[in-house]
């Protein structure tokens, strides 16, 4: 489900979001929207594109709303090669509010084409 489809059903004043999460202080929005949602057979998995790099502190409160959720299993953050490392950071400080049940919180790399 993409985020245009998670949108339609959750509007920005849903009382209770299917889909949407509400977001972490210092995530910068109340609503917090994955741009992918896949079902796995335990549950919810997120997936998230970032291509331009985020203030530190809103990455890790963003992140931190996935890791709190008890509705998305996990969130896969797929960065551009110029903003992976921070993610990397950010996840890393995400995941230690769940210590203990492992980590819900994993970057990948996607490289990209440049255009011309």
């Amino acid at each position: 489900m993409t985020e245009v489809e998670i949108r339609a059903i959750d509007p920005p004043r849903a009382e209770f979001p299917e889909f949407a999460l509400r977001a972490a202080p210092g995530a910068g929005r109340a609503i917090l929207y994955p741009d992918l949602v896949t079902v796995h057979e335990q549950g919810l998995l997120a997936h998230e594109v970032e291509l331009a790099r985020k203030d530190r502190t809103r990455a890790v409160a963003l992140m931190e709303t996935y890791a709190l959720s008890s509705r998305y299993l996990r969130v896969a953050y797929y960065g551009a090669p110029g903003v992976r490392k921070g993610l990397e950071e950010a996840a890393e400080k995400a995941n230690k509010v769940v210590a203990g049940s492992g980590p819900k919180v994993f970057v990948r790399g996607w490289e990209w084409e440049e255009r011309p």
